[in-house]
């Protein structure tokens, strides 16, 4: 990942790095023996970024990274995040997509009722955004392999409605228009 501060990188035993020479080297700026792997790393700012990955680990960081905050574990491995603010994120799980409004301490279904009826059709996450606390964007496939069929959830109210929504943009395909 990319932030003002430099390029960041995640890996085993909580590994967090930052490079302000373009990758010539680099500094640990956190790490925890026998930690989880990290699978993602992002800043929405210059200020905050987080990483998320296997066991549920998140951390994250207010002060540009000089240092890193752990948060209680999700249930499962966290594949996939996004975060808008320190407050508000979405994050998939191997078993769920799930919501926070207090920066990770709590967790809650990102899709309830009758919308949740389409991860049963579409499994596959292939992206997930949190623009900001109220709108946030999922794209789902029915299968893994890229040519399969998907469908778009967006929600205007911090994940308490999703609607399907259509991008029909000429001569592009959906990840160029969301990623």
């Amino acid at each position: 990942a990319s932030s003002p501060n430099g390029l960041w990188a995640a890996g085993p035993s909580e590994l967090i790095a930052l490079s302000t020479d373009d990758g010539q080297h680099w500094t640990n700026k956190h790490s925890l023996s026998g930690g989880g792997s990290l699978l993602n790393i992002a800043f929405p700012n210059a200020k905050f970024g987080f990483a998320t990955g296997s066991g549920g680990t998140l951390l994250t960081t207010e002060d540009g990274g000089d240092t890193w905050q752990s948060h209680p574990k999700s249930p499962d491995a966290i594949l996939q995040s996004s975060f808008s603010d320190a407050r508000h994120g979405i994050i998939r799980t191997r078993t769920s997509l799930l919501i926070t409004k207090d920066g990770g301490d709590t967790w809650a279904p990102a899709i309830l009722g009758k919308a949740s009826e389409i991860l049963k059709e579409f499994p596959f996450t292939h992206q997930i955004i949190a623009v900001d606390a109220d709108h946030m964007l999922v794209v789902l496939r029915a299968h893994s392999e890229v040519y399969y069929e998907e469908r778009i959830l967006a929600t205007t109210d911090g994940g308490a409605t999703w609607n399907r929504t259509h991008l029909d943009i000429e001569h592009t395909d959906i990840h160029a228009a969301v990623g």
